[in-house]
């Protein structure tokens, strides 16, 4: 197999590596066949024989657009402040499309929802293709996995030199609809088939569960369409590439929250998946607890960029260091009922809003059923020291951004993908129109002889 022979090769012999980022929106990791799962994913099980496979990888945040900067900068959620409300982040540190700029990269992303697109989230900074032009948000959320893979193909094979390629797919977030809605549920003849309207119905309800299983059925559905259509973009590839999957947060279709992602913190949602195949790394499963937060140090080491002191994670490979504390966190403004999670390999902390504070044994319930009180693990000291590593780096917001000026579609569509997002002032009122003249009377449209 050529990545096998070159394996065999450092990458300083090679010279500069490409690197193709993929994030799957909203794919948990459990729910995928590598991870023990019903989804069949075939094409990435392949590319997974020849990678590092990380069992149990986290996200810091579970919405898109924070998620993705997190990734990119190596800074966590409150390093950026709120950049879904704001259109951007705040932190003033290098993006991986920076860098990869800097080191002599073209770089390219194709993207697949709305909710990253350059006028929401600023996230196309110092990418020279920033592909997120949707012939109309009324005709659907997403482009489909087959368009962004055709366009990321033609990129790939204009390149003829070291680049970076980002490949962003939407398939799998809700609504789910698949080409074949029976592929795992064959015998359901319920009414959930997976649209808006249907998932509304039994979020009001809170079940029943068989209507959530078959959301369930509908989703892996979802998953393994969006493989197939992942093929050919592997195919494009020589072999030698850094190649990165993951996902930027999960679903839940537990806990009586049913089809969403954005005010929970249980492992459903932030347990990702991610596989790194990079030529000379060994392909094997790694067993340590990491976060996206260590994304960016790790592609830096690979590609043989200069590491960058501001980062706030540390590079997985070649040897893998356990990431002992996995901090996330939800809703940056009082919206959503949001939450600070601390995840520790057998603990996890969470701390409300509201005040409310609890942990859950994940040894002895892995399923976060039952709340236990937190006093004696050190918590406050902890999310002290988290603050200060944050406020004290170099790279520390100094200003907070405005929010972005969205047309009311884009405002509508967010909304109903669970973002809120300020509404654009309304337009002033014209004058009213003057009264009717009274018969004979003068009036500019009619004025006197």
């Amino acid at each position: 197999m050529l990545w096998l022979l070159l394996a065999a090769c450092s990458t300083s012999d090679q010279g500069p590596r490409s690197i193709v980022f993929i994030t799957l929106d909203t794919v948990r990791a459990d729910h995928l066949r590598l991870y023990g799962g019903r989804a069949e994913t075939p094409n990435i099980e392949a590319l997974a024989e020849e990678s590092v496979r990380f069992r149990h990888a986290y996200s810091h945040y579970p919405q898109t657009p924070q998620s993705h900067w997190v990734m990119f900068t190596s800074a966590l959620p409150d390093a950026h402040g709120d950049a879904i409300r704001n259109g951007t982040s705040d932190w003033r540190g290098p993006t991986l499309a920076t860098l990869a700029r800097q080191a002599g990269y073209a770089t390219g992303a194709f993207i697949g929802g709305p909710t990253l697109r350059k006028a929401i989230t600023r996230l196309g900074r110092d990418f020279e293709v920033y592909d997120d032009h949707f012939q109309s948000l009324a005709d659907g959320f997403h482009r489909p996995a087959k368009e962004i893979t055709e366009r990321a193909v033609a990129y790939i094979k204009k390149q003829d030199g070291p680049y970076l390629c980002f490949v962003h797919y939407f398939d799998a977030h809700a609504p789910y609809t698949p080409a074949d809605p029976r592929r795992y549920a064959p015998e359901y003849r319920g009414m959930m088939n997976g649209t808006k309207p249907a998932l509304d119905q039994v979020r009001r309800q809170r079940g029943p569960l068989a209507e959530v299983g078959q959301a369930m059925a509908l989703y892996d559905a979802e998953i393994t369409e969006m493989d197939q259509a992942l093929a050919p973009l592997f195919a494009a590839l020589r072999g030698d590439e850094i190649v990165v999957i993951t996902s930027d947060h999960g679903e839940s279709f537990e806990h009586g929250y049913y089809f969403n992602h954005a005010e929970v913190l249980y492992d459903s949602v932030m347990h990702v998946p991610l596989v790194i195949r990079a030529p000379g790394v060994p392909a094997r499963w790694e067993e340590a607890q990491v976060g996206h937060v260590d994304l960016l140090p790790t592609l830096v080491k690979l590609a043989g960029w200069p590491m960058d002191p501001g980062f706030m994670g540390a590079p997985l490979l070649p040897d893998t260091p356990e990431r002992r504390e996995i901090w996330a966190r939800s809703d940056m403004e009082d919206v959503l009922p949001a939450k600070v999670a601390l995840r520790l390999p057998e603990q996890k902390l969470i701390w409300e809003r509201s005040g409310r504070s609890y942990r859950y044994d994940l040894r002895a319930d892995p399923d976060e059923l039952q709340r236990l009180g937190i006093d004696d693990l050190d918590a406050d000291s902890r999310r002290a020291a988290l603050a200060a590593a944050i406020s004290s780096s170099v790279y520390a917001p100094t200003t907070r951004s405005a929010a972005p000026d969205l047309d009311p579609e884009t405002v509508r569509q967010l909304g109903e993908l669970g973002y809120t997002v300020p509404a654009p002032p309304a337009p002033p009122a014209p004058p009213p129109a003057p009264a009717p003249a009274p018969p004979g009377s003068a009036s500019p449209a009619n004025p006197r002889p």
